[in-house]
């Protein structure tokens, strides 16, 4: 062993550029697969923190109305307590009901939570919440009680204890704390703060199937099959939904299934929802499965190009090794102890180069949390941590070092000591393959971050059928109570701000509601699924909303509480060619205690062009607007010069005035916009940066390449000077093997780029065709940079001193 390491590190010094291209390219592509796993890993642990995660499902809801289909996770009020009577392998059920955000108010100061929800009593039965102040099983088994998260209590009441204070909601509703639970970890769907009781709001008692508000949840009993349980929801719409429906349409069940119509409960693991993006989390933004399994293949694809970068690099310098390698086989070494000598050395190369991974992991993290907003860790002294590590050095090491040990401990020791460098048509194929595979893996990680990003800007920058700019949301309003009108009227005469509008619904991510509507007013077995909007009259100017037919609301009509605004996509679905005039039938303020429907009928008066008002991923839906007050919100349209500090100052002087002692927050439409694709957006730069770093890898592979031909052609090249070839034709002969390298890379490359990325678009109901350019700009990219890395390998072989180079001749 001391031999080994004395030879070892003669060879380190001897070679202590190789040994340091070595060691950084296998750390950055460590590195890159840590940090790239720190994240994937911490995706799948969401809701894992529950004891019972394995046993705990969310019931899904599959509706199809009319050819508008889609799975929410809203369900009828009942449906939790018949899972419960009717399936004894159910062992609990809660439901959890979000009515927004809620301005909670303690000694005068007041908070505005977003994170509240309503929900049964069993519900800490069902999650892992522990309650460290308080009676779980009680908390919240009488209305107007909540419970609250350790931090919130720290927030209203410091280092009193909370249990027993009472909060107020919204300026009319007390609530009693009656327990303080521990903050959910960040890997949780939900991120409670406050839990109300649900027995507050008559709505729990609901015996109707057809209203979908709730989102429901059940443990099962240990040893009960979740396959066969789910295989049983099928019957809940025949044994329920079905006899209400046929009573409410008055058409039999048989009529309203012909029409299209599909109902259909399922069930969902707790630990896949926060990665599903085919159904709402019902709790903010959650993830992708999909960016799972990309980043994953990221990160193997990086740990690849590092380990053919040392193969390369190896392999290139193998000409000094080869009389210590013939030498060896004559004093009698057997060809399985030179590899294992050589394998032992790539894995102390590994262990170095790992060594400076966790450098720059640990350097890199605290800026990757931040690109991530997570907050990711590293437990050195977690033993899974120790073993994926060891694991991890010994895969690398098999990885980069077997070729080289395999190719060093072949040759034939009387050819190496004449002088004679064994390579073999088979050895260069071999290396030649892999830089292409190196550029390829680059070419296409680089093609598709060109693309994502040329997505994300024309999301951005697409017309949204509104004018999206100088939109200054003022939210809460509700808090003004009776002065409402008295801060409208203050605020409208300012020369800043062009029009206003008061509305809880906007053309991007706020309040939706969602319901049937029915052609002529008359309740039938053919309704259509809406998208409805409470607006004033201001709403459409403010927003530059187009009204292509009729007119829009005016407070001059005393008949437009009973008017309708539709869209041109709703004009379609409901087959109108001149639909002003026309009624429709909804069941916004319907009461339904007789069980048949008795809808309200609003009259058409205009149509409005096509405006986005979700997500670019979903095409424009149906849409209606109806003259109701939404007090949430008050939207400012502004003058393009406007200050908007000195604006805000005014804004918040006057709702001091209007609203003392209540927060005053605001927002930009076009900042929500931004934020709703800012998921996607983070991941295209996470991204862009390690295919970066793939390249930066990828170029010192070449170089090692580049490196390995100029040794094996040296003598080539000495012939070619005292010819007469110029240098520059030297270089260019010597380029032109990596070229034809690159662009059998790029012919690899696009065509899988392509398809990758067409799949990923098809996620977008408004897209941008693929550009071919941009595979033309990569491949031109490419061929720069591995010029770039080669000529001056090249120009220093060609530059060589023919004498010394031939001397041995």
């Amino acid at each position: 062993m001391y031999s080994f390491l004395k030879i070892f590190f003669r060879n380190v010094l001897r070679n202590k550029t190789f040994t340091f291209l070595n060691i950084i390219g296998l750390a950055i592509g460590m590195a890159s697969f840590i940090l790239i796993m720190l994240w994937v890993t911490d995706e799948l642990s969401y809701d894992k923190f529950n004891i019972n995660a394995d046993r705990i499902f969310r019931i899904n809801y599959y509706i199809r109305v009319n050819g508008r289909e889609g799975t929410w996770p809203y369900c009828p009020a009942p449906l939790a307590s018949t899972l419960l009577q009717d399936y004894p392998e159910v062992e609990r059920s809660v439901r959890l009901r979000n009515y927004g955000k809620v301005i909670v108010k303690y000694d005068n100061i007041s908070y505005t939570e977003y994170d509240i929800s309503y929900a049964d009593s069993t519900i800490f039965g069902v999650f892992t919440i522990p309650v460290i102040n308080g009676n779980p099983e009680t908390a919240l088994a009488a209305p107007n009680t909540v419970a609250i998260s350790e931090s919130t209590a720290k927030k209203y009441f410091g280092n009193e204890d909370p249990v027993g204070k009472v909060l107020r909601f919204d300026n009319t509703n007390d609530y009693r704390v009656t327990a303080v639970f521990r903050d959910l970890p960040e890997a949780s769907h939900f991120h409670l703060k406050l839990i109300a009781s649900l027995y507050s709001f008559n709505e729990y008692k609901d015996a109707l199937w057809l209203n979908n508000n709730f989102f429901t949840y059940v443990l099962l009993k240990k040893n009960s099959d979740p396959v066969a349980f789910g295989q049983k929801m099928p019957e809940l719409i025949s044994r329920y939904v079905a006899p209400q429906a046929v009573k409410a349409l008055g058409a039999s069940w048989e009529s309203i299934l012909e029409k299209g119509t599909l109902l259909r409960f399922s069930i969902q693991k707790l630990t896949d929802i926060h990665l599903d993006p085919d159904v709402y989390s019902g709790f903010g933004p959650g993830g992708d499965i999909r960016y799972v399994y990309i980043f994953i293949l990221v990160a193997v694809f990086l740990i690849l190009l590092a380990c053919i970068n040392f193969i390369n690099l190896s392999t290139a310098k193998s000409a000094t090794r080869l009389k210590d390698v013939g030498i060896r086989k004559l004093f009698g070494v057997q060809r399985p102890v030179l590899s294992f000598h050589f394998l032992l050395e790539s894995a102390f190369t590994v262990i170095a180069a790992y060594i400076l991974a966790m450098v720059f992991t640990e350097v890199s993290l605290p800026y990757f949390n931040i690109l991530t907003e997570k907050k990711l860790a590293i437990n050195y002294f977690d033993i899974k941590f120790l073993g994926e590590v060891a694991g991890l050095i010994l895969v690398i090491s098999l990885l980069a070092g077997s070729y080289p040990a395999l190719y060093l401990s072949s040759f034939k020791p009387i050819s190496v000591l004449k002088g004679d460098m064994v390579t073999g048509r088979r050895k260069t194929v071999f290396r030649s393959i892999l830089v292409i595979s190196q550029f390829a893996i680059s070419l296409i990680l680089l093609s598709s971050v060109m693309i994502l990003k040329r997505q994300m800007n024309y999301i951005q920058e697409k017309n949204l059928g509104y004018n999206k700019e100088n939109l200054l949301i003022i939210n809460n309003c509700n808090l003004l109570d009776k002065n409402r009108l008295n801060f409208k009227n203050q605020i409208k005469g300012n020369p800043q701000i062009i029009s206003i509008t008061q509305s809880g619904y906007l053309p991007s991510p706020s309040d939706r509601n969602q319901g049937s509507i029915w052609r002529d007013g008359i309740i039938s077995n053919d309704p259509l699924l809406f998208t409805h909007f409470y607006i004033d009259s201001g709403y459409l100017r403010t927003f530059g909303i187009k009204v292509v037919e009729g007119r829009g609301f005016s407070s001059q009509y005393s008949t437009d509480s009973s008017a309708v605004i539709i869209n041109q996509t709703a004009v379609k679905k409901l087959g109108w060619k001149e639909p002003i005039g026309k009624k429709i039938g909804t069941l916004l303020t319907s009461e339904n205690k007789s069980g048949k429907l008795v809808p309200d009928v609003y009259t058409i008066i205009g149509v409005v062009e096509d405006f986005s008002f979700s997500s670019l991923h979903m095409p424009v839906e149906a849409l209606a607007m109806y003259l109701k007050r939404s007090d949430d919100m008050i939207i400012c349209r502004t003058r393009k010069d406007t200050d908007i500090p000195e604006l805000l100052n005014l804004l918040k002087s006057k709702w001091t005035e209007n609203a003392p002692g209540q927060p005053f927050e605001y927002d930009f439409i076009d900042e929500c916009l931004r934020r709703q694709y800012k998921g996607e957006i983070r991941l295209g730069w996470i991204l862009g940066i390690f295919t970066g770093l793939a390249f930066f890898v990828s170029c010192l592979g070449l170089f090692g390449l580049a490196l390995f031909t100029a040794e094996q052609k040296k003598k080539e090249i000495g012939l070619r000077r005292v010819n007469g070839s110029s240098i520059t034709r030297i270089i260019w002969s010597l380029a032109a093997d990596f070229a034809k390298l690159i662009l059998i890379a790029s012919v690899i490359a696009c065509p899988v780029s392509y398809f990758l990325m067409s799949r990923w678009l098809e996620n977008f109901a408004y897209r941008i065709s693929i550009p071919l350019w941009i595979f033309a700009a990569t491949t031109l990219l490419s061929f720069f940079l591995a010029l770039v890395t080669i000529i001056y390998q090249s120009y220093r072989a060609a530059t060589a001193n023919p004498v010394d180079t031939l001397r041995s001749e």
